[in-house]
Protein backbone atom coordinates (compact mmCIF):
# COMPACT_ATOMS: atom_id res chain seq x y z
CA UNK A 1 0.00 0.00 0.00
CA UNK A 2 1.43 3.28 -0.87
CA UNK A 3 0.23 6.52 0.30
CA UNK A 4 0.90 10.00 -0.55
CA UNK A 5 -0.45 12.95 1.85
CA UNK A 6 -0.51 16.39 -0.26
CA UNK A 7 0.02 19.55 1.87
CA UNK A 8 -0.16 22.77 -0.08
CA UNK A 9 3.27 22.50 -1.59
CA UNK A 10 4.52 19.83 0.32
CA UNK A 11 4.07 15.57 0.04
CA UNK A 12 4.64 13.17 2.45
CA UNK A 13 5.21 9.28 1.70
CA UNK A 14 3.90 6.36 3.42
CA UNK A 15 4.18 2.82 2.41
CA UNK A 16 3.22 -0.64 3.82
CA UNK A 17 3.62 -4.13 3.47
CA UNK A 18 0.35 -6.27 3.51
CA UNK A 19 -0.23 -9.60 3.72
CA UNK A 20 -3.25 -12.31 4.14
CA UNK A 21 -3.73 -13.33 7.48
CA UNK A 22 -2.42 -17.19 7.78
CA UNK A 23 -4.96 -17.77 11.03
CA UNK A 24 -7.91 -15.83 9.58
CA UNK A 25 -8.03 -15.60 5.54
CA UNK A 26 -10.49 -12.93 5.80
CA UNK A 27 -8.01 -10.36 7.53
CA UNK A 28 -5.13 -8.34 6.12
CA UNK A 29 -2.32 -7.51 7.89
CA UNK A 30 0.49 -5.14 7.54
CA UNK A 31 4.02 -6.23 8.06
CA UNK A 32 5.99 -3.06 7.97
CA UNK A 33 5.68 0.60 7.37
CA UNK A 34 7.80 2.64 5.93
CA UNK A 35 7.63 7.02 5.34
CA UNK A 36 9.55 9.90 4.23
CA UNK A 37 9.43 13.68 5.76
CA UNK A 38 7.78 16.29 4.19
CA UNK A 39 9.08 16.99 0.73
CA UNK A 40 8.75 20.59 -0.01
CA UNK A 41 8.29 20.93 -3.51
CA UNK A 42 8.80 24.74 -4.35
CA UNK A 43 12.29 24.36 -2.32
CA UNK A 44 13.37 20.85 -2.07
CA UNK A 45 16.53 19.68 -0.96
CA UNK A 46 19.32 18.13 -3.32
CA UNK A 47 19.23 14.47 -2.21
CA UNK A 48 14.99 15.17 -2.51
CA UNK A 49 14.99 16.08 -5.89
CA UNK A 50 17.80 13.21 -7.29
CA UNK A 51 14.60 11.06 -5.05
CA UNK A 52 11.99 12.94 -7.17
CA UNK A 53 14.16 12.40 -10.10
CA UNK A 54 14.68 8.48 -9.28
CA UNK A 55 10.46 8.13 -9.34
CA UNK A 56 10.04 7.85 -13.07
CA UNK A 57 7.86 4.75 -13.32
CA UNK A 58 9.84 3.32 -16.97
CA UNK A 59 12.65 2.64 -13.87
CA UNK A 60 10.65 0.21 -12.01
CA UNK A 61 10.10 -3.26 -12.49
CA UNK A 62 7.05 -5.00 -13.66
CA UNK A 63 7.63 -8.61 -13.16
CA UNK A 64 5.20 -8.41 -10.52
CA UNK A 65 3.57 -5.99 -7.96
CA UNK A 66 6.13 -6.84 -5.06
CA UNK A 67 9.04 -6.19 -7.14
CA UNK A 68 7.94 -2.95 -7.95
CA UNK A 69 6.92 -1.99 -4.30
CA UNK A 70 10.40 -3.12 -3.81
CA UNK A 71 11.47 -0.87 -6.01
CA UNK A 72 9.60 1.97 -4.50
CA UNK A 73 10.81 1.40 -1.41
CA UNK A 74 14.15 1.02 -2.40
CA UNK A 75 13.89 4.95 -3.22
CA UNK A 76 12.14 5.84 0.08
CA UNK A 77 15.08 4.02 1.87
CA UNK A 78 17.54 5.93 -0.17
CA UNK A 79 15.50 9.28 0.86
CA UNK A 80 15.62 8.45 4.34
CA UNK A 81 19.29 7.77 4.46
CA UNK A 82 19.92 11.02 2.71
CA UNK A 83 18.00 12.93 5.45
CA UNK A 84 20.77 11.37 7.73
CA UNK A 85 23.76 11.31 5.51
CA UNK A 86 23.33 13.89 3.21
CA UNK A 87 23.74 11.81 0.10
CA UNK A 88 21.18 9.57 -2.13
CA UNK A 89 22.68 6.67 -2.61
CA UNK A 90 19.80 4.05 -4.11
CA UNK A 91 22.57 1.52 -5.09
CA UNK A 92 24.15 0.89 -1.81
CA UNK A 93 27.65 -0.68 -2.60
CA UNK A 94 28.07 -1.84 1.52
CA UNK A 95 27.61 -5.28 1.13
CA UNK A 96 26.01 -7.26 3.98
CA UNK A 97 24.30 -4.32 5.16
CA UNK A 98 20.53 -3.93 5.46
CA UNK A 99 20.03 -0.16 5.28
CA UNK A 100 16.22 -0.48 6.47
CA UNK A 101 17.52 -2.15 9.44
CA UNK A 102 20.70 0.44 10.64
CA UNK A 103 17.81 3.05 9.70
CA UNK A 104 15.31 1.31 12.55
CA UNK A 105 18.41 1.18 15.14
CA UNK A 106 19.54 4.78 14.64
CA UNK A 107 15.59 5.53 15.03
CA UNK A 108 15.70 3.69 18.30
CA UNK A 109 19.01 4.94 19.53
CA UNK A 110 17.82 8.10 19.17
CA UNK A 111 14.91 7.89 20.75
CA UNK A 112 16.91 6.35 23.48
CA UNK A 113 19.01 9.11 23.85
CA UNK A 114 16.10 11.41 23.88
CA UNK A 115 14.77 9.34 27.05
CA UNK A 116 18.24 9.78 28.36
CA UNK A 117 18.25 13.49 28.21
CA UNK A 118 14.82 14.04 30.15
CA UNK A 119 16.27 11.91 33.13
CA UNK A 120 19.30 13.91 32.90
CA UNK A 121 17.62 16.86 33.45
CA UNK A 122 15.21 15.71 35.88
CA UNK A 123 18.16 14.10 37.90
CA UNK A 124 19.48 15.94 40.84
CA UNK A 125 22.48 13.66 41.86
CA UNK A 126 25.96 14.28 40.56
CA UNK A 127 26.46 10.62 40.50
CA UNK A 128 23.64 9.91 38.35
CA UNK A 129 24.08 12.82 36.17
CA UNK A 130 27.48 11.02 35.38
CA UNK A 131 26.11 7.52 34.67
CA UNK A 132 23.34 8.93 32.41
CA UNK A 133 25.94 11.15 30.35
CA UNK A 134 27.95 8.01 29.45
CA UNK A 135 25.41 6.31 28.38
CA UNK A 136 24.43 8.92 26.41
CA UNK A 137 27.84 9.12 25.02
CA UNK A 138 28.20 5.45 24.29
CA UNK A 139 24.85 6.18 22.02
CA UNK A 140 26.40 9.03 20.14
CA UNK A 141 29.20 6.53 19.19
CA UNK A 142 26.82 3.85 18.25
CA UNK A 143 24.52 6.09 16.43
CA UNK A 144 27.74 7.56 14.36
CA UNK A 145 29.08 3.56 13.62
CA UNK A 146 24.95 3.31 12.16
CA UNK A 147 25.26 6.41 10.16
CA UNK A 148 28.54 5.76 8.38
CA UNK A 149 27.15 2.19 7.21
CA UNK A 150 24.05 3.72 5.63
Amino acid sequence: MIIVFKHDLSIALNLALKRINRADQNKIMVKEFHHTDWINLENPLAHEITFLENLEIKSFSYNNFYEWYFDFLQRVVALNCAQISGNYELNHQEPGIDRIDELEQIYNLEQKQTELRSELKKETQFSNKVDLNMQIKKINQQLDGHKSRI
